[in-house]
């Protein structure tokens, strides 16, 4: 297993590419591999780690340069392109160029989350509301998706379901 495999297995992002702080202190046991010794070559940002995700480092924890703790903030894949389609209201060209980058990352909830908007934007309610539900099956702990699932539900008129999607996000909001 090599030291990004077995750093993923640790911190165990969600399908949006954010995971825990892992503290340096973990890196114990089946994990000792992961020490950082000479400047934690698997977590640079040439790294294979950081080549799909976006790090985050701590040093604030102990004196001096020391890196205290290491998590997971996001994917690193370029969706730009789709983001300048939705941000022109080109919906069409950005659910094609999400539809393309689900089938390469499908683990990825953020090309599901833009999908979905782009759907909702064109009225597509239905396709909204199943892009939203996978972007949840992937990160049921944010609140905004079970908001914008529940809007979609409001706007084809199914009022229980939307009422229970705002209930869930208001749930989460209280948790944080």
């Amino acid at each position: 297993m090599t030291k990004t495999e077995l750093f993923l297995k640790l911190a165990q992002p969600d399908g949006l590419g954010y995971s825990r702080w892992v503290a340096v202190d973990e890196f114990v046991g089946g994990y000792s591999e992961l020490k950082f010794g000479n400047g934690a070559s698997w977590a640079r940002k040439e790294s294979t780690l950081a080549k799909k995700f976006k790090i985050e480092i701590n040093r604030s924890l102990t004196a001096g340069n020391r890196i205290d703790a290491i998590r997971l903030v996001d994917f690193n894949e370029d969706d730009g392109r789709a983001k300048v389609y939705y941000n022109l209201k080109d919906y069409n060209k950005a659910i094609a160029d999400c539809t393309k980058a689900i089938e390469l990352y499908p683990n990825n909830g953020s090309y599901y989350n833009m999908r979905a908007s782009a759907y909702y934007n064109l009225k597509d309610f239905a396709k909204a509301i199943t892009d939203y539900t996978k972007v949840i099956e992937l990160s049921p702990e944010k609140a905004v998706y079970y908001k914008n699932r529940g809007s979609a539900y409001n706007a084809i008129g199914d009022n229980a379901k939307s009422q229970v999607d705002f209930e869930k996000a208001k749930k989460i909001e209280n948790k944080n």
